[in-house]
């Protein structure tokens, strides 16, 4: 079973420390066997393996690691720069860890209020409304047209019909995915789609940020430049970006600075490319690198705040008007009974 992240980030830091410490590597991930048993079952199998004779990559590969974290460990392997690649990993998986936190903890709330208007509202729809429906059809009464519209849909939600699109619907798609990933991958539709998933701010932000951290990285454990661009086609996990830094490396192939061959990447804006050209001319590629991915994760955060920070208003407004609506449709009837009676 593959660790977590923050089993990962946890092992990868006490490993970083360990190695960088001047600890053999076996010896390193044998003090790391502790806490959770998957992470102890995880490290026996690594040992294991290690002494088998398998290089490190391949051994985390085999314990299902995330493949761009295996790629930087196998140029470091290569390069003799595992140290520093264990180090950049430990705080790059310690700050996607943090972020992580953060975007849960401000969606919490929000969650929340969901959920309860959720179960209120099916609480009024599935027993509130069938038993007000029949009061009022015992009645003969002439319902109002607001009153008779909140019952109608109430009548529809219990239907037995609802549960394809509500339940079956969902459920067969969920279970064709691979099936569905497949033929988008094949279909121009799934690069267009990509295309336009890129156009949302906050995804086209946090994809800059994810690919220029991984390029820095690259370029820090002292991988080629054309090979780090080749595995950032490869990781990209966005079809479009894929096709793009295919071309970008043919580009700095034939020749192209960096700085010039990202100007066709759709993510990188002005500001990150400065610091690349201002990179590639100081001789310090990746920690400017590792800035630009800085900026746009910083940029990528703000964002994110101000979303959840408009989120908890529009629920409330939402769940106002719901209850709102709900309130007059079951007041307006029960107010004419009344003046009936009287």
């Amino acid at each position: 079973m593959p660790l977590n992240l923050p089993q990962m980030s946890q092992l990868t830091r006490q490993l970083a420390t360990l190695f960088n410490a001047g600890v053999p590597l076996t010896r390193s991930l044998e003090v790391c066997r502790t806490g959770e048993k998957a992470v102890q079952t995880a490290v026996d199998q690594m040992v294991a393996n290690l002494q088998q004779g398998h290089s490190l990559a391949e051994t985390l590969r085999r314990q299902d690691f995330p493949e761009p974290y295996v790629q930087a460990i196998a140029v470091g392997e290569r390069t003799g720069g595992l140290a520093l690649v264990l180090e950049r990993l430990a705080l790059d998986l310690e700050r996607q860890h943090t972020e992580r936190r953060k975007l849960v903890a401000a969606l919490t709330y929000p969650a929340m209020m969901l959920a309860v208007g959720g179960v209120l509202c099916l609480l009024f729809t599935f027993v509130l409304l069938p038993v007000m429906e029949q009061l009022f059809v015992s009645m003969h009464m002439q319902l109002p047209l607001l009153t008779r519209m909140v019952l109608a849909v109430g009548g529809l939600a219990r239907h037995p019909a609802m549960l394809v699109p509500v339940v079956l619907l969902p459920l067969s798609l969920w279970l064709s995915r691979a099936s569905i990933r497949a033929w988008l991958d094949e279909s121009p539709l799934g690069l267009q789609l990509d295309s336009l998933w890129l156009r949302v701010p906050l995804v086209e932000r946090r994809a800059a940020s994810r690919l220029l951290y991984l390029l820095a990285l690259l370029i820090e454990s002292g991988c080629r430049l054309s090979e780090a661009l080749d595995m950032l086609s490869r990781l990209s996990g966005n079809r479009m970006l894929a096709r793009q830094f295919l071309q970008i490396r043919q580009q700095v192939f034939d020749g192209s600075s960096l700085t010039e061959a990202l100007r066709s990447c759709q993510v990188l804006r002005a500001d990150a490319l400065q610091l690349i050209g201002a990179g590639e001319e100081s001789a310090r590629l990746g920690s400017l690198t590792r800035m630009a991915a800085r900026l746009n994760e910083l940029e990528a955060d703000h964002l994110t705040e101000v979303l959840t920070a408009m989120l908890e208003p529009l629920l409330m407004m939402a769940m106002g008007v719901i209850s709102g609506i709900l309130f007059i449709a079951v007041l307006l009837p029960t107010s004419m009974l009344i003046s009936g009676l009287t």
